[in-house]
């Protein structure tokens, strides 16, 4: 399972992961409320009680490459690659936006005009 938003308890993926699965965690929220650590609370409760839940962690690291990010650019200038664009604000909305990316939960990326 792959987990890139973090707003989810490590009980909740656990449950979430078919026997003999595995959890994978990049990036990251609040998973609940009075979290402080945001994603990096996640990650180690993951590291700390994974083995114990009978859960493989993977937790991926990602090291500055100018190489591939100019094969990125070079996608995405040919048009191989682009985002997904959710909806888009003008700059008046920007608490709606706001609103849109967290309570409702975009499924894509949320720009906001000037």
């Amino acid at each position: 399972m792959l987990d890139l938003v973090g707003n989810r308890r490590l009980r909740d993926l656990r449950r979430a992961v078919a026997p003999g699965g595995g959890l994978v965690l990049s990036g990251g929220g609040n998973p609940g409320p009075g979290e402080y650590l945001g994603p990096i609370g996640l990650i180690a409760k993951a590291r700390l009680f994974g083995r114990l839940l009978g859960l493989r962690v993977h937790i991926p690291r990602a090291a500055p490459d100018p190489e591939r990010l100019t094969e990125l650019a070079g996608m995405a200038a040919r048009g191989e690659i682009r985002p997904v664009l959710d909806r888009i604000y003008p700059l008046a909305e920007a608490t709606a936006a706001m609103r849109h990316l967290e309570v409702d939960h975009a499924r894509g990326k949320i720009v906001v005009t000037t």
